[in-house]
């Protein structure tokens, strides 16, 4: 099996980051537990699983980091229980979807879906690109708040200046 080393968590100042909360949400006990192992193995994390988006909202549980959702369930389609779930947390939400599913980045898009991926990728490379766009915007995200900062900064010098 491939393994990447983005698996890995990101260290910041020689300490391991807090563990990645992780919410699976599908109707399939056997890939999920699949899905579920192979992230306990790989990555350090907890993870709650969950057969509805009915029962996960209803459990209410603790803000979640990324959150892998089916899209073809059977009390509702991944991309209305993505919407759902945004509402409630703003974590990143992955639609997985089998082969045979044909849905437009538009589309997805408009959901609030952060990414859709094809289940037969494989286990191993689902979450290596899920961990990979999941940094990737809480790096942008950290980035935008520092600009923000500087501006401020300079306004500040500006003004102070200026008086």
């Amino acid at each position: 099996m491939w393994i990447s080393s983005d698996l890995e968590q990101p260290v910041n100042n020689g300490k391991m980051s807090k563990k990645l909360a992780i919410f699976i949400i599908d109707d399939d006990p056997i890939y999920t537990g699949v899905l579920e192992r192979f992230l306990v193995e790989n990555v350090d994390c907890t993870i709650l699983c969950f057969e509805s988006v009915r029962y996960c909202l209803h459990a209410r549980p603790s803000q979640p980091d990324i959150v892998f959702v089916d899209y073809n369930m059977s009390d509702m389609n991944g991309l209305r229980a993505t919407r759902m779930l945004k509402k409630r947390w703003k974590a990143a939400v992955y639609t997985l979807i089998s082969s045979s599913e044909n849905l437009s980045e538009k589309r997805i898009s408009h959901f609030g879906v952060d990414m859709a991926i094809s289940k037969s990728e494989g286990i191993d490379q689902i979450v290596t690109l899920s961990l990979r766009f999941y940094r990737f915007k809480r790096l942008m995200r950290r980035s935008w708040m520092l600009l923000m900062m500087a501006l401020l900064a300079g306004l500040v010098t500006w003004l102070v200046l200026k008086a």
